[in-house]
């Protein structure tokens, strides 16, 4: 959690400021729906999924120059772009990754039921961010 020393304003008011970043940077836009923030004394906290990391850093960097923040709790925010990378390094071969706000979907051509796509299934489910598994694209 990053800390910054600022102004005295009000909750409302820092909302307000976020909500305007939000509406005015076009690397938030495609995820607005799929993130919430909240503030509490000057704190932001902010959970949900970004599609990109470039509009995770840019919304976190951003965040932390409105005036009155004092500090951004992004603990649980995610971006899609690190969880795809993350779960390409277990993949068994063969197997694809597409990841939209936290949902991952495998393809290729393997049956859900395969040792190796168990393993892969249980480890995913365990990464912070994942959201659901779909195994539709998956065929034997």
């Amino acid at each position: 959690m990053a800390t910054v020393a600022t102004t005295t304003r009000s909750d409302l008011e820092i909302l307000a400021d976020i909500h305007r970043l939000v509406q005015d940077t076009q690397a938030l836009s495609l995820s607005r729906g799929h993130f919430q923030y909240t503030v509490q004394n000057g704190v932001v906290i902010v959970k949900g999924h970004i599609s990109s990391r470039i509009g995770y850093e840019l919304f976190v960097d951003n965040l932390m120059n409105i005036d009155g923040v004092v500090a951004v709790d992004d603990r649980e925010l995610y971006d899609d772009e690190t969880l795809r990378l993350n779960i390409g390094r277990i993949l068994p071969k063969g197997l694809r990754v597409r990841i939209h706000h936290g949902v991952v979907a495998l393809s290729g051509r393997m049956a859900a039921d395969s040792p190796e796509v168990q393993e892969a299934i249980a480890r995913i489910g365990e990464m912070p961010g994942v959201v659901n598994i779909d195994l539709s694209g998956l065929h034997a």
